[in-house]
């Protein structure tokens, strides 16, 4: 640091301390010490800018950082249609269901699908409820 002696103000203290920042850099290759630091860290970057995630040694769609790109989209499509290949290969290999198996699962769907229903319905019902109140409370008014 320059002489402290010199130092009496704060203009004093700034100009000190930018001179000694300028001949420390003027010791330092700005250009070759970002690349460098680039360079290290390229394969975060990349990733990064791609929109993915590689906090856990591997490679994954970073769904919270806002991006979209082509390339997560890619890959996504590429993945799905992987799965959906892996699937399909898989399901030829089952084997064959019993009709007592297949009866059983069609009685399931079926409660399943009622279940579902009702609920839909009720839904429905307590909206339109809803909406009829209103109209009797305006007419009211």
């Amino acid at each position: 640091m320059a002489k402290r002696a010199n130092i009496k103000t704060l203009a004093d203290y700034r100009a000190a301390v930018e001179a000694e920042i300028t001949a420390a850099m003027s010791e330092i290759d700005i250009r070759e010490h970002v690349r460098s630091l680039l360079q290290s860290k390229a394969y975060q970057i990349v990733t990064a800018a791609l929109g993915f995630d590689t906090r856990w040694d591997r490679i994954e769609v970073d769904h919270c950082n806002g991006l979209r790109n082509k390339a997560a989209d890619t890959m996504l499509a590429e993945a799905k249609d992987a799965a959906e290949l892996w699937l399909l290969e898989q399901a030829g290999a089952l084997p064959k269901l019993s009709a007592a198996a297949v009866k059983a699962l069609h009685r399931d769907y079926l409660t399943c699908l009622n279940t579902e229903t009702r609920r839909l319905l009720q839904e429905r019902a307590t909206r339109d409820a809803a909406r009829q109140v209103d109209a009797i409370l305006q007419d009211d008014a």
